[in-house]
């Protein structure tokens, strides 16, 4: 492993040549939902009754869409890396940032709902 403090790791985009990073955060979102809807198709499971997953599952997905696509184009506006495992040269408080620390998170978190 090279030495972290060149970036040379760290411009090659490897999360596993960066200390601290288990995954990417989609995935550590990703691989929980894909067992779960494995799980919930080979044994269904109803969380909520009737007709409410149908109802608020929509609303959820385009509540993520709105905080996730502004987040990442905050990003590309300061020509700075989403990816946490890359180095940032920018801070980014622009868009759904002068809100929250972390409207990315918040967003993977509504799609997973």
């Amino acid at each position: 492993m090279q030495n972290d403090f060149d970036g040379t790791s760290a411009e090659r985009g490897d999360p596993s040549d960066i200390p601290g990073v288990l995954a990417p955060p989609p995935l550590i979102y990703l691989i929980p939902l894909v067992m779960t809807l494995g799980i919930g198709f080979w044994k269904p499971f109803p969380l909520l009754p009737g007709n409410l997953p149908h109802l608020f599952g929509p609303g959820l997905l385009i509540a993520a869409l709105l905080l996730l696509l502004p987040s990442n184009n905050a990003f590309r506006k300061k020509r700075t890396n989403a990816r946490p495992w890359k180095p940032s040269t920018a801070l980014v408080i622009e868009g759904p940032y002068r809100f929250s620390r972390n409207p990315m998170y918040l967003g993977f978190t509504l799609m997973y709902l």
